[in-house]
């Protein structure tokens, strides 16, 4: 990276309609988006970015399922009536991907902590508690290089009883929204397609990438020595997910119609190798190894700690 990164512009592109999914009609994600920057004066130049919401990518890729025409298979339904879920989401959970984990959100928000937190938080005090009462269970689904809270399946701005489900390959519709862009304008851009998913040990979400296209997601500093010599921990900088979540505040979550947005001047190095989201994605059987070396660490040190209870009496009186 170098030091051109100073007069980074963040702009957010409008929408032409309301899409819903029925109304995109023949015309190509990337001559939309085109239309949409036209509609605002702006152009591109080689070497912007587009940040694109899944959702809208969702649409133009025919990935809007309703869900009164899903058939849920009795696992689907066994499991949605142990979790408190709709069987028809469980089904379409179960073909998006293997679920890793279960947040039983109902429970947790018995806290009266938790819930006095969130509801702080929340503009709409009573759409906060309808939220709350209808969310039982939340299953993750490790899918794209991450974890997914739902397999990425998403209700909100979309009519009636329709979900949306992410891109098949999100890393090749980012590349073919390029490839667009690039034959309606001689311009080379990046393309990154996210999506929002809850930070682990916060109260909120955050846009990650879902998929990328002409831009190195990352860092490759790792040991990297500093100022003195020393090699580094870390420098492996998640630039596609940083470059997502500010794009994300300027877009919106919910009636902004701005599901797009353009970075302007921001230095970043081009694409090293196939894009994959793998590449920033724990190796396979990584992610279950870690977490059981966590929880037998931590065991023993609450054994320990048990066991040195009478030595920080002492330390305690001592002082």
């Amino acid at each position: 990276m170098s030091e051109k990164s100073s007069g980074v512009s963040i702009i957010p592109i409008k929408a032409k309609e309301v899409l819903d999914g029925d109304n995109t009609g023949s015309q190509t994600l990337g001559q939309y988006l085109m239309d949409c920057l036209e509609a605002q004066g702006l152009t591109l130049q080689d070497k912007d970015i587009l940040v694109i919401t899944s959702k809208i990518v969702s649409f133009f890729e025919d990935r809007i399922v309703d869900l009164d025409e899903v058939k849920p298979s009795t696992r689907a339904r066994i499991l949605g009536r142990v979790f408190g879920k709709e069987a028809s989401k469980v089904e379409l959970i179960l073909r998006e991907g293997k679920i890793s984990l279960v947040v039983p959100f109902k429970n947790i928000a018995r806290s009266s902590a938790f819930k006095e937190k969130l509801v702080n938080l929340s503009a709409d005090h009573e759409g906060c508690e309808e939220v709350i009462k209808r969310l039982n269970s939340v299953f993750v689904v490790k899918k794209h290089g991450t974890q997914l809270d739902e397999g990425g399946m998403d209700v909100s701005n979309i009519p009636g009883r329709k979900v949306a489900l992410l891109p098949e390959d999100p890393c090749k519709s980012a590349d073919v929204i390029r490839q667009e862009i690039k034959a309606l304008t001689g311009k080379d851009v990046a393309v990154i397609i996210t999506d929002t998913s809850t930070v682990l040990g916060r109260m909120g979400s955050l846009d990650t990438t879902m998929g990328y296209s002409g831009i190195d997601p990352i860092t490759r500093k790792y040991g990297n020595r500093d100022l003195f010599g020393v090699p580094r921990s870390g420098g492996t900088d998640l630039v596609s997910d940083a470059l997502s979540g500010i794009a994300g505040l300027v877009m919106g979550q919910t009636d902004e119609r701005q599901p797009a947005c353009l970075i302007k001047n921001y230095d970043y190095e081009p694409q090293q190798e196939e894009n994959s989201m793998e590449i920033l994605a724990y190796p396979q059987g990584l992610y279950l190894r870690t977490l059981v070396l966590v929880f037998f660490n931590t065991l023993l040190l609450y054994i320990l700690n048990f066991f040195m209870l009478p030595l920080k009496l002492v330390e305690r009186k001592k002082a």
